[in-house]
């Protein structure tokens, strides 16, 4: 592939300067001294705002003619570039030369011809695109910044961190505020040959790339700070070149259940929490157990958080047994836990959320329900930890007889 020339851009971005016009904010025409100027004497933390509204009115033909042969490789029939931005950061898919130019334009009017030219040239030589995910996580309090591992890190997001973000969360920037994960990305092939196909065009490199991996590490924060941690709104942190080239780029929110209580996370858990998302990585036979005590620490009320322990407790316990459930479930977990005590609460909990499946209403005291419950959830976070060092498959029966009968004894 024939390497493009930074330089034959550079002048070619240079020279569409001189006639280029533009818009911001609902004014102009404004020439590019102007704008320079304007953004020079604009306040560090508001020049974001520039990267999203600036936009030419003008496209330029040698500046397109350019862009073509640079971009050639990229091109389909129809003059759409592969642009593998858009799918991973977020904005306009398949931008065409006109489009193209003109982002380059804005880009240049703001940074330079020379940076411009260089990012764009490096690309299509295949040098790779290096930002930040972010995702706000609720349940948990941070004191300090800590990293986790290579690339995942927990901050906290203040007013002035992402500005940006901010801007386009429609609800205002309080919203962000709080405790957040991020993660270093690579993308690798920033532009493609292949339009049409979409194959390998929302690849990126990173740590917990996959989604099972960043849910486990939730599951893990979760089980050792004894809270729901969820993740609510996730954007991207990339260079002002990266904006202006790609300039639609937004961000994600989740409709979520409230997480209920946060617990503080501190840098002294981090070992912790390391081993036990280390062991959640090598298992997934409890992730029905995990997710039903997550899901009963966000319920809305007590019935549906007796039925979640409910489902948890069976997932736990009960494999392959269908009958006398309650017993088996409370006997399994006393003996799992070696504490007596446990016997009856697990077979309380049981009897409600029975109740409450079968359209029943519960008449015991609400305080004592509430204590069972905040009691059953405790317990069953003790369980899971102690199963994760367990191996995969028990039979509780067996277990139980050979504690209360020596297998010397059927001689």
């Amino acid at each position: 592939m024939k390497t493009p020339d930074c330089l034959s851009l550079e002048i070619a971005i240079e020279n569409a300067l001189h006639t280029a016009r533009f818009k911001f904010r609902g004014t102009g025409p404004h020439g590019t001294s102007e704008v320079r100027a304007l953004f020079n004497a604009t306040n560090q933390e508001d020049r974001f705002s520039w990267l999203r509204l600036l936009y030419p009115e003008n496209t330029n033909d040698a500046l397109e003619k350019e862009l073509s042969n640079c971009l050639a490789p990229f091109l389909d029939s129809d003059g759409k570039i592969g642009f593998s931005l858009p799918y991973v950061i977020g904005g306009q898919l398949a931008p065409d030369i006109p489009q193209f130019t003109k982002r380059t334009i804005a880009a240049a009017a703001l940074l330079g011809s020379e940076r411009t030219a260089s990012t764009i040239t490096g690309w299509a030589n295949g040098e790779p695109v290096r930002y930040s995910r972010v995702y706000t996580i609720r349940g948990i309090h941070l004191i300090e910044p800590f990293v986790f591992q290579d690339g995942v890190r927990f901050e906290s997001i203040t007013e002035e961190s992402d500005k940006q973000a901010g801007d386009l969360f429609p609800l205002g920037a309080d919203e962000l505020i709080g405790p957040a994960l991020v993660l270093q990305r690579i993308k690798p092939d920033v532009f493609f040959r292949h339009p049409g196909s979409r194959a390998g065009q929302i690849y990126e490199e990173g740590p917990l790339s996959g989604p099972r991996e960043f849910d486990n590490l939730l599951r893990a924060v979760s089980l050792e700070c004894s809270s729901r941690a969820i993740h609510v709104h996730s954007w991207t942190r990339q260079d002002e070149v990266v904006q202006l080239l790609n300039p639609s780029a937004g961000m994600s929110y989740r409709e979520i259940l409230e997480p209920g209580t946060s617990t503080t996370l501190t840098p002294q858990m981090l070992e912790s929490v390391q081993e036990t998302y280390r062991k959640l990585n090598k298992r997934n036979d409890l992730d029905i157990a995990i997710e039903r005590w997550l899901n009963s620490l966000g319920a809305p009320n007590l019935d549906a958080k007796l039925i979640e322990l409910r489902i948890l407790l069976e997932s736990l316990y009960t494999r392959g047994i269908k009958n006398e459930l309650r017993f088996r479930v409370a006997l399994h977990g006393a003996w799992h836990l070696q504490r007596r005590g446990i016997f009856d609460a697990f077979r309380d909990i049981y009897d409600h959320a029975s109740t409450v499946i079968h359209g029943g209403e519960i008449k015991e005291d609400k305080e004592a329900i509430e204590a069972l419950v905040e009691g059953g959830q405790e317990a069953c976070r003790d369980a899971i930890l102690k199963r994760l060092d367990e191996e995969r498959d028990i039979d509780f029966k067996e277990k139980i007889l050979d504690s209360l009968v020596p297998e010397q004894a059927d001689i």
